[in-house]
Formats: C-alpha cells, sequence, structure tokens
C-alpha cells in the first residue's frame, strides 16, 4: 500500500507565538525536533530546505515531493509572523511511501 503525507516547513522568530498557534489551530499536528539557527546576513538572510541531494542512508520506498522550488523562507518572512501576519510562513512538501517488505522503516 501507499502512505502520504503532507509537511510544512516553517521558520519563525518567536517560538512561543509558533507553539500556540499550532496548539490553536493544528491540535493533532506530530511535532518533532526544532531546530535553533542564525541567518549569516542579518538583513537579507534565508534558509532552504535541500531535499535532492544524495542522502547517506538508504531510503528505498520513500519519495519527498515539494510543491515549489526552491524550499526557501527568509528572515523577513520569520521576523513578520505574530506581529504582522498571523500565519507562519511555510514551504509545503509531500512525503509518500510505498510500503512494501523492502521500504526502508525511516526516512
Amino acid at each position: 500500500g501507499s502512505n502520504k503525507w503532507l509537511m510544512r516547513f516553517s521558520v519563525v522568530q518567536n517560538i512561543n507565538v509558533f507553539l500556540q498557534y499550532i496548539k490553536n489551530n493544528h491540535p493533532n499536528a506530530v511535532r518533532d525536533e526544532m531546530v535553533r539557527f542564525s541567518f549569516l546576513d542579518p538583513v537579507n538572510g534565508c534558509i532552504e530546505l535541500i531535499t535532492n541531494k544524495k542522502q547517506e542512508l538508504p531510503y528505498t520506498g520513500w519519495k519527498i515531493l515539494p510543491h515549489k522550488r526552491p524550499l526557501l523562507l527568509t528572515k523577513k518572512d520569520a521576523d513578520s509572523f505574530g506581529s504582522h501576519y498571523p500565519i507562519p510562513p511555510y514551504c509545503l512538501v509531500t512525503i509518500r511511501a510505498n510500503l512494501t517488505q523492502y521500504t526502508e522503516e525511516d526516512l
């Protein structure tokens, strides 16, 4: 069988406002590790999620399908959430698993 999930890649300045947004708007969302980082350029910085790089671990049975390319969010996007925009900036990614005996357990 095949399974499909929709993932939102978000970057925000204020994690507390973001966690409250998730609690209020997506109470069943599965959350995992949150990563702290700094923009190299404090004015025009951006972060990109790379999905087409060769992986070190096997990924048999899995596909990552970005809804747009590049999967890029800017510092301006991150700074605007909570103060100017009620919805956090995000990029959508569909993750598909073709579940067979050969599918890797984890992506």
